[in-house]
């Protein structure tokens, strides 16, 4: 599926979990500063500018570890909203 592709496979014996970002490796993937991130795992709808995304989405939404914070999509006019956020730890 997408870019995992068979060579990628590991056996059932080898398996191991990948960090969730790189499951929406294929994805534009955007990386926000802690200003950003506080209110993207807060559920807010944000304008698109202010979080850096350009196109149509989703847009997975990282910090800046790589960790999947949330995947955001299109809303109304110039905005953005969660589609899906990640439980923070």
């Amino acid at each position: 599926v997408g870019s995992f592709t068979e060579d990628v496979a590991t056996p059932l014996e080898g398996i191991e979990l990948l960090p969730m970002a790189q499951g929406l490796r294929d994805r534009i993937t955007v990386t926000v500063g802690d200003d950003v991130a506080a209110a993207v795992l807060d559920g807010k709808v944000l304008e698109r500018d202010v979080v850096g995304v350009v196109g149509d989405g989703p847009w997975p939404l990282v910090g800046g570890t790589g960790e999947l914070l949330a995947v955001y999509e299109a809303h109304r006019g110039t905005t953005c909203k969660p589609a899906v956020v990640v439980a923070r730890r």
